[in-house]
């Protein structure tokens, strides 16, 4: 199947599949288990895909990469090796015809979510670079991806139908746990990532002088582990920290650091403090007015 048509049919199913919570009601179950794995998900692509693989801002161990992958796989935003070289052309060719997810080029909706049904969409290039970071483990997981989003909506509906029957005072079932916990869940998180690269070049603060539209967004922020501090990762993007401050919440941080503290990731790279504000456009302007 064309990939474009194989996202495009996953899309619809969990956007269709999320109006059967008119159907079962929501449980307090269902509700746990979905930010559960959401959560999971959410930093698959976050920490895994995005400032793992894509970036490397932090090393590992063979075993932990491919923990790694089976979060960025259970994210079910494609192949590992396909998101690192979108992401590629993404930070190369920022608000170009290139970068598919452009809303200057392309307008929002388009960049949202048009982008896939785009011929470039498939033609991307995968440089040898990226190819000889590929194991064998996560070869197989790029393989396996959609067979892992497939199994994950028959094992929660099982899962809720043993809810049902063994905890029924749990109020739950299969079929609200698939609405729950995977339409509505997956709905949430592939939206909440199309949006650090749309609403995050429209809407928010712009704290560092970049070349892109890129903003930092305190909601997309919270709801996204972190991504929406999108104006800092486009002016230090190998930094494994895109919240600089007490008040900027990075959640993709603050999993990579426990990751640190327990000695499975190491090498994590960070922006020196000084260099953050010698770079911001708040130094900028306080020279500027020195200055004059």
């Amino acid at each position: 199947m064309d990939k474009r048509l194989k996202f495009a049919l996953g899309l619809f199913i969990v956007h269709v599949g999320s109006l059967l919570v008119f159907k079962t009601g929501v449980s307090w179950a269902s509700l746990i288990i979905a930010l559960i794995l959401y959560q999971i998900r959410s930093l698959g692509v976050m920490a895994g895909q995005h400032r793992y693989f894509a970036h490397r801002s932090f090393k590992t161990s063979r075993p932990m990469e491919f923990l790694i992958g089976i979060m960025a796989i259970l994210s079910a935003h494609g192949p590992i090796i396909d998101w690192m070289a979108h992401h590629k052309v993404h930070h190369r060719d920022t608000e170009t015809p290139n970068d598919l997810h452009s809303p200057r080029v392309y307008g929002f909706w388009t960049a949202h979510v048009g982008w896939f049904f785009k011929r470039s969409f498939l033609e991307v290039e995968i440089p040898a670079s990226l190819k000889k970071l590929m194991t064998p483990e996560l070869r197989f997981l790029d393989k396996i991806h959609d067979l892992v989003f497939v199994v994950q909506a028959f094992a929660l509906y099982f899962v809720g139908s043993y809810l049902e029957k063994n905890f029924p005072h749990w109020n739950t079932n299969g079929l609200q746990l698939l609405t729950v916990a995977f339409f509505i869940a997956y709905t949430l998180s592939f939206h909440v990532t199309f949006a650090v690269n749309t609403i995050c070049h429209m809407y928010g603060i712009r704290d560092f002088d970049v070349s892109d539209d890129s903003r930092n967004n305190f909601f997309i922020a919270l709801i996204g582990n972190g991504e929406g501090w999108h104006n800092n990762h486009h002016r230090f993007p190998k930094s494994a920290q895109s919240g600089f401050y007490w008040w900027q919440i990075d959640g993709s941080y603050y999993f990579i650091r426990v990751l640190e503290l327990c000695r499975l990731v190491w090498s994590v790279n960070r922006v020196d403090p000084a260099l953050i504000e010698a770079a911001s456009l708040k130094a900028s302007k306080l020279s500027f007015t020195k200055s004059n």
